[in-house]
């Protein structure tokens, strides 16, 4: 088993765009593509034998067999279709390794499947923390 951590590139910004220019129907429309999204890859979860241990807005976090890795990118270009937003994913071991490697694809792009590894740590030790806790 393997962990998942997922974030939508971009959906905050639709949704802050949204909110700021006071577009309830805009807002609607992202925020019903998001559920969307997120159910693509919840769905995709629980068929292929994997569990849920959090999802709420753009993001979320879940436990798969390994052998099911060979699906991401499918998954990943459905939710694209689906939200109008690229999909960044961290894999790990562990839960705090695919938030780790979550956070190093972020930091190096975006839009792309990270492994956790010694280089996510370089990564991730040469970024200053935000000082308002904003995400990326």
């Amino acid at each position: 088993m393997v962990y998942l951590a997922w974030d939508a590139d971009g959906a905050g910004r639709k949704v802050g765009q949204a909110v700021l220019s006071d577009d309830v129907t805009e807002l609607r429309r992202v925020s019903q593509a998001i559920e969307q999204g997120n159910e693509i890859v919840k769905s995709w979860l629980l068929a292929s034998s994997g569990t849920i241990t959090e999802a709420g807005g753009d993001e979320g976090s879940g436990v798969i067999p390994a052998e099911h890795l060979k699906d991401l990118p499918d998954i990943r270009r459905r939710y694209e279709a689906a939200v109008g937003c690229t999909l960044s994913v961290g894999v790990g071991m562990r839960l705090s390794e695919a938030a780790k490697a979550l956070y190093a694809a972020k930091l190096t792009g975006k839009d792309q499947i990270k492994l956790y590894g010694p280089d996510c740590e370089e990564i991730l030790s040469q970024e200053k923390p935000p000082k308002d806790g904003a995400a990326l």
